[in-house]
């Protein structure tokens, strides 16, 4: 499912690969988790109208004050 490279030359790492494969395994699950939401808020049709309906809005409150 996930494909870890372990590429450091470390002999700690040898004896013990959990140093590095836990703190990876933890950055892709964040990544996963950040990418999941951030693709939900994009694509998600309510939160997309009111984004565009907010920016209409302040584009014309900053024209509105540009003048």
């Amino acid at each position: 499912m996930f494909t870890k490279l372990l590429i450091e030359p470390n002999i700690q790492l040898i004896e013990n690969p959990n140093v590095l494969i836990q703190p990876r395994s933890i950055d892709i699950l964040l990544g996963n988790i950040i990418g999941a939401i951030g693709g939900w808020i994009r694509y998600h049709q309510r939160i997309h109208f009111f984004t565009k309906k907010q920016m209409k809005k302040t584009k014309i409150v900053l024209t509105h004050y540009k003048h």
